[in-house]
């Protein structure tokens, strides 16, 4: 029963993080093009007077092509890192559940903080890192250091060293397992609700 229980809890991680990859992936390509604009308007202000002149800028300058820079980057960020919360939720909330099967909100919570926490140490921060690295070459008039996401973490690596991919990781840490932590706690106690009309109720593993 042990060795069944530990290979379901194993199988289901591995379906959480597989389905988390493919969810975060088709959910940056289609938003990766905003991105792109929003972090050119935040690094250079005062080149762009609108989304529309940004993009109509980016585009002749670098081809539609530009509204998709860095996407490797932004690929491996989002899709590693919903896959890795989701896998690590199950497994936290699955050690937090009660001997019923149920999952307080207190315990989604919990489970909340340590996924995110987890994403944030293991993906979050070197890949946000590299994706900033990236956008920053669009428009900045300087040659690139680096061609291409391997290329960047090699570069960074090489000049500042592994700590130079975890540059604000404790910032990155508080963010991600206080978001997680309020954000699985409240889908469990919304879920409650609307099954059962009684936030409170624990929530089983159906």
């Amino acid at each position: 029963m042990g060795a069944e229980r530990t290979s379901s809890r194993s199988g289901a991680a591995a379906k959480h993080l597989a389905a988390g990859a493919i969810a975060g992936g088709c959910e940056i390509l289609v938003t990766i093009p905003l991105d792109v604009i929003k972090t050119q308007m935040q690094i250079n202000p005062t080149r762009y007077a609108s989304i529309l002149d940004a993009t109509r800028k980016i585009v002749s300058e670098r081809g539609v092509a530009g509204l998709y820079y860095g996407l490797p980057a932004f690929l491996a960020q989002v899709g590693g890192k919903v896959g890795i919360r989701f896998a690590a939720f199950g497994v936290y909330s699955d050690a937090l559940r009660a001997r019923d099967g149920t999952l307080s909100t207190g315990a989604s919570a919990v489970a909340g903080l340590g996924a995110g926490v987890t994403e944030a140490v293991l993906w979050t921060t070197p890949t946000e890192r590299m994706k900033v690295l990236r956008m920053s070459q669009i428009g900045s008039g300087r040659e690139a250091p680096f061609r291409g996401l391997v290329g960047g973490v090699q570069w960074v690596v090489a000049n500042q060293g592994v700590r130079g991919l975890y540059r604000g990781v404790s910032a990155t840490v508080m963010r991600q397992g206080s978001s997680m932590a309020i954000r699985f706690g409240l889908f469990a106690t919304i879920k409650r609700a609307l099954e059962h009309g009684d936030p409170l109720r624990p929530l089983r593993d159906d």
